[in-house]
């Protein structure tokens, strides 16, 4: 009896009625998720979730097809770790076979043996380029782009991207957060909290055009790396003090992360902190003297300090490393004619005061 009177409406009003199915909303303020027929049509019950008031069948069939969602996920995982596995065991295996080649190149020069070593030269040669110019590896470069693969694999995996799908699906946690409310009619409630969900949205934006503006400018498409920018700061116009925020957050975790350093440079300089974004860079430039990004910066703070001549200096050493490096070439342009007006100001207001003093000495 016990068992039957579970599956019968416990309302007094429709004591004895079947129980038809359950209320499936997640913010149901009803104390009784169960429903008989009367209670389905009671404007008392289930007031803001009516359509959510699924009988046994529905539930019987939406089960069945939740497990089946379940099991297309479980196979698109196996997928995905057998194509990481794949990947893990092809690169496993260039790296053994670079080891033991690096082993056998150890013992010729051990042994002096310049000849053997003279056959192995292609491999010195790729590696050295991959250690300290890989911004110029070629096709021709087996060595060095095998290892900047398996590095790209490794850094799809790292704690940055993590946090990406992290903030994603609390993203997505909010909006349903904001529907209930929405379906209890929480209107204001709801509007606080999307709002607040849309301006992060917008900041995750703004930062994902920014890095991506970069990107664009160190593969030489300055002019579209310019217009990303631009858009990124319409999306944000907190976008620099968000930058600076968030590279203090990221440094925090890891200080020689190079390209935090380089990005807090850009929130730094935008706050006319000059020195400061040249630290940055500088850091960055101890640990790789060849990085034409952090050089590209210091440049850009140094021509704000109004210092050519340095600006050039530092542009020029970018430009050792990549010689068509467009907007290292743009700033080095814009120095060297700022640097001939001062010049030019300069000999202008002198000239009289050297004719004068000419015209002391041979009087």
């Amino acid at each position: 009896m016990k068992q039957q009177k579970q599956f019968t409406c416990q309302d007094i009003e429709h004591e004895g009625e079947d129980i038809q199915g359950f209320c499936l909303n997640l913010g149901c303020q009803d104390s009784k998720p169960q429903f008989c027929l009367q209670c389905g049509v009671d404007p008392m019950k289930h007031s803001n979730c009516k359509k959510d008031l699924k009988g046994f069948g529905y539930i019987s069939s939406f089960i069945t097809k939740f497990n089946q969602n379940i099991l297309d996920l479980t196979t698109q995982l196996d997928k995905s770790f057998v194509q990481v596995k794949q990947k893990y065991e092809e690169f496993s295996k260039q790296l053994e076979k670079i080891k033991l080649q690096l082993l056998k190149i150890s013992q010729y020069l051990n042994q002096q043996d310049y000849n053997q070593m003279k056959e192995n030269l292609q491999l010195i040669k790729e590696g050295y380029q991959y250690l300290n110019n890989q911004e110029e590896i070629k096709k021709q470069n087996q060595i060095g782009t095998q290892l900047i693969n398996i590095k790209q694999m490794i850094e799809a995996w790292d704690l940055n991207k993590i946090q990406q799908q992290t903030q994603y699906i609390d993203h997505q946690s909010i909006l349903q957060q904001g529907l209930q409310l929405l379906n209890q009619q929480k209107w204001q409630q709801a509007n606080e909290l999307l709002i607040k969900n849309i301006k992060n949205l917008e900041k995750q934006l703004s930062f994902a055009k920014f890095f991506q503006s970069i990107s664009l400018i160190e593969m030489n498409q300055t002019g579209i790396g310019i217009n990303m920018r631009d858009q990124a700061k319409k999306i944000n116009s907190n976008l620099f003090k968000d930058l600076l925020d968030y590279s203090d957050q990221e440094l925090k975790q890891n200080p020689q992360n190079a390209f935090i350093l380089i990005a807090k440079s850009y929130a730094l300089n935008d706050e006319k902190q000059f020195q400061l974004a040249i630290q940055q860079c500088d850091k960055v430039l101890l640990e790789e003297p060849q990085n034409i990004h952090a050089l590209y910066r210091k440049c850009f703070s140094l021509f704000d300090l109004k210092e050519y001549e340095q600006a050039i200096q530092c542009i020029d050493k970018a430009l050792i490393s990549n010689s068509k490096y467009s907007i290292g070439l743009s700033m080095k342009g814009v120095s060297l004619e700022k640097l001939q007006f001062c010049l030019f100001f300069f000999n202008k207001q002198q000239k009289p005061i050297l004719n004068q003093f000419f015209s002391l000495l041979f009087t």
